[in-house]
């Protein structure tokens, strides 16, 4: 991994690895017109010319860089109610067919007490798959799409081997598994800091990636909602169907 040094005018600072690099750009501490140079290299370049790519417009309609985090959570819940309940779908067909006595044993589970809880938990570690092969191969989701979120790195989608990594640190440094109280914690922890100051997790910031948000104006966020209601609504109704 590249070292790299960075300055303007006459204050120089550094050494900073890619990742920190590409956070630097995002915040604006480094702009198109500072100088860059790689540590094992004499001579200095302007940051636009050596790496085009970060500082490339981003595309029309998503050019907001202010941190949304309960745009980002709600694009998660959607994520999870829909990709999660069709990898459920497609687990219980596929035992239906050559375990049908597993789903059944599975399904009496789910009824007793803590049946709720053990759903929930593992909806959220089924969907991980999912999400990350729509979010590495597109920079969005079913969600992201709907409260305008898109996740990037140099411009273009991260692939699915980072955004299965980064769908892991979500899951268990943003949602605790979804086990119950502790979630609170560390989705509080990663809320309070999403900040203009901080406006990026430690996920993000690991792996370089960069959120752009569409802008809100009030058509977006009566569309948001109208979608989340349409969602949830389809959700329960699947749900009551199942029971009868």
């Amino acid at each position: 991994m590249t070292a790299w040094y960075y300055g303007d005018g006459a204050l120089e600072a550094g050494p900073v690895d890619d990742a920190a690099l590409a956070d630097l750009v995002r915040t604006g501490a480094i702009t198109g017109q500072s100088r860059l140079r790689a540590e094992a290299a004499a001579e200095w370049g302007l940051a636009a010319d050596v790496f085009p790519d970060l500082f490339a417009a981003p595309a029309r309609g998503w050019t907001e860089t202010k941190p949304h985090p309960w745009r980002r959570y709600a694009a998660r819940f959607v994520d999870n109610m829909i990709v999660g309940g069709v990898t459920w779908f497609m687990i219980g067909l596929v035992f239906g067919l050559v375990a049908p006595g597993v789903i059944e044993a599975f399904t009496a589970q789910l009824a007793g007490p803590y049946g709720n809880l053990l759903n929930g938990m593992m909806t959220l570690a089924v969907a991980l798959p999912g999400n990350a092969l729509i979010t590495g191969l597109t920079g969005l989701s079913i969600g992201k799409w709907i409260f305008g979120v898109r996740v990037l790195r140099n411009g273009r989608p991260i692939g699915f081997p980072a955004a299965i990594s980064r769908e892991f640190e979500v899951w268990w440094r943003g949602l605790a598994g979804g086990v119950p109280l502790v979630s609170l914690g560390t989705l509080w922890h990663q809320f309070d800091r999403l900040s203009i100051k901080t406006p990026s997790t430690p996920w993000d910031m690991r792996q370089g990636n960069v959120v752009t948000y569409r802008p809100e104006t009030l058509a977006s966020k009566v569309w948001m909602w109208v979608a989340v209601a349409v969602v949830v609504g389809a959700s329960i109704l699947l749900r009551l169907a199942t029971r009868k």
